[in-house]
């Protein structure tokens, strides 16, 4: 250790040395303490300083600058340490809200539409829903009640995400006339598998999926928080029974008139495709921090359904 400090003091007054500038060691005759005196006054700070620290290791006497030196370190390590425990805490807090913001994905919320006819004749009530689930992610839930006499139109999604938004777990519970589901699916990440469970005897089906696989309505909240950060999410695959395929085309601008007022909309074309059958459905989002869907359209050849939100 002692030699390490010499190094060290030897060293770093070599850098400091003027270039081109050397010790040249010139034998006189003198007394050994004027000797001692005329040597340090040529010699760097740096260098006495590992002197002493030798002779004080030696002598076996605790040395007051190593002492000092010792002090400032632990200061101004326990410093680093308390300015590094400030970062890390401010790193994990979660993400400040602005007052006032509100909606998926800053808060929980609720939204209701009305589904209308093409002649403007309410068929229903839709309900979704978004609540934080536990500390992994999201709780989504989404119900239809558009029942006609006779014949029930009834759908029931509840689906659980991770914070990527990613589906870990869905439901699906629908009665459409006579036809009824009751499934449900769960995702194995370790088999990059999604397993369809039927209820009431049903059987297994595995269906092979990504890494970050959605089903229908994890995609449209991960559609608005993908919109909200300015940007539109690729094309993929979800699940909703079966596999679908949906296309997403950014339509640009669009008027529409709520309230009596006008107000600016961003249109996002779908298609969804499945394995026997095709939707198309033109989606409004509110230009605000939430993205809300305002309204959702569904032309058909008997005329355009829609969805309106309900304030």
């Amino acid at each position: 250790m002692i030699k390490a400090l010499q190094k060290l003091a030897y060293g770093l007054w070599r850098r400091l040395q003027p270039a081109g500038s050397r010790l040249v060691s010139t034998r006189v005759p003198m007394s050994r303490d004027a000797a001692d005196t005329s040597v340090r006054a040529t010699l760097h700070p740096a260098v006495v300083l590992g002197a002493r620290l030798s002779n004080n290791f030696r002598a076996g006497v605790p040395p007051g600058p190593v002492r000092e030196w010792l002090r400032e370190l632990l200061q101004l390590a326990m410093a680093r340490a308390f300015f590094l425990a400030i970062v890390v805490a401010l790193l994990a807090r979660p993400s400040v809200v602005p007052a006032g913001v509100e909606g998926f994905p800053f808060a929980d919320e609720t939204l209701n539409y009305s589904v209308n006819s093409p002649i403007g004749i309410s068929l229903g009530k839709i309900q979704m829903s978004a609540s934080r689930w536990d500390t992994r992610g999201w709780a989504l839930k989404f119900s239809l009640d558009a029942s006609l006499p006779h014949f029930p139109i009834i759908d029931r999604f509840n689906t659980y995400t991770d914070p990527e938004q990613c589906t870990i777990r869905f439901d699906r519970n629908s009665e459409h006339g006579a036809r009824k589901a009751d499934e449900v699916t769960y995702i194995d990440r370790g088999r990059n598998l999604a397993i369809r469970a039927t209820r009431n005897g049903g059987g297994l089906t595995e269906i092979p999926v990504g890494l970050c696989p959605y089903d229908g309505l994890a995609f449209l909240y991960h559609l608005r928080r993908e919109l909200g950060q300015g940007r539109m999410p690729p094309n993929d695959v979800v699940l909703a029974g079966g596999v679908y395929r949906i296309s997403m085309v950014y339509a640009g601008e669009k008027p529409l008139m709520r309230d009596k007022q006008k107000v600016l909309t961003d249109q996002v074309n779908c298609a969804i495709r499945g394995p026997k059958s095709e939707v198309h459905l033109e989606i409004l989002f509110a230009r605000d921090a939430a993205r809300t869907p305002l309204v959702v359209r569904c032309p058909f050849s008997l005329g355009t359904f829609s969805l309106e939100l309900v304030r």
